[in-house]
């Protein structure tokens, strides 16, 4: 912390990631300061889901940083590395429960996992997070296929939160919802991010999940950041890309530079 600045919670710098000839990331930058949600928006392919795997390890960058606390968290070993995943939460787009599970089980799977928690000590932990969800007990009994859809994305929401992490990620947390239970989600998103004092970082196509969720939205395109501003900014960027995108309009540089390829 400088001359009264506050350290990011997240930091990425100049990351680079690209798949043969495929240049995915380009020198991305992106902070996230303690406390706030951030929502990176962009079409399909343009790299949102790479940029999450990275941040988990589940994919290592070509170059470029990423740092939570100033501490970097790429170029760890596999045992560094961990505990600093240890920190994350990630909701998967598609939940990603497992079926052989009850929902209770599920809920408290990283507890029980990656902390090291007894079932009995998890227990009572994973009916809070459910109840947070705004699930009761008799849920936690049954299983994933027992279940809506909706309800499934609750569950993985409580799954995530469970650990109490300090970054909470989330990926496409609205697809394949109608939009009423979208918006459900979104305000439980918000209410869990407030409540555990987390950072957060979604990627979305979803323009009306990103205003509602985001305290600051980014938009990724070409490997990039190319503007970042507050949520309520987004309408009226004053940026063709941005303005294209979440108006939805088929005209305009992006447009243009897909009929070139």
């Amino acid at each position: 912390m400088n001359d009264g600045v506050l350290q990011p919670k997240l930091s990425i710098r100049d990351l680079n990631k690209a798949f043969g000839s495929n240049h995915v990331l380009r020198d991305l930058n992106l902070e996230l300061a303690p406390g706030e949600s951030v929502v990176v928006i962009g079409g399909s392919g343009t790299g949102k889901s790479v940029l999450i795997k990275c941040l988990v390890g589940l994919m290592e960058p070509d170059s470029g940083t990423i740092a939570l606390d100033g501490e970097p968290i790429t170029g760890l070993s596999p045992s560094e590395r961990e505990a600093k995943m240890a920190r994350f939460g990630l909701l998967f787009q598609n939940g990603a429960l497992f079926d052989s599970l009850s929902v209770l089980d599920n809920v408290a799977f990283g507890m029980v996992s990656a902390q090291g928690r007894s079932a009995a000590e998890a227990k009572p932990v994973a009916l809070e997070k459910l109840a947070m969800v705004g699930l009761d007990e008799s849920v936690g009994a049954m299983y994933p296929a027992e279940i809506s859809g909706g309800m499934r994305k609750r569950v993985a929401l409580a799954r995530t939160i469970a650990t109490e992490p300090d970054i909470l990620l989330f990926d496409e947390p609205t697809t394949g919802l109608d939009p009423v239970m979208g918006d459900v989600i979104d305000q439980l998103i918000v209410k869990c991010v407030k409540e555990l004092g987390a950072t957060a970082l979604t990627i979305t196509h979803d323009m009306e999940s990103a205003k509602r969720i985001g305290d600051r939205i980014a938009m990724l395109y070409d490997g990039r950041i190319i503007w970042a501003g507050a949520a309520e900014t987004v309408d009226a960027s004053g940026h063709d890309h941005v303005d294209q995108f979440v108006h939805g309009r088929v005209d305009g540089p992006i447009a243009f530079a897909t009929r070139r390829h």
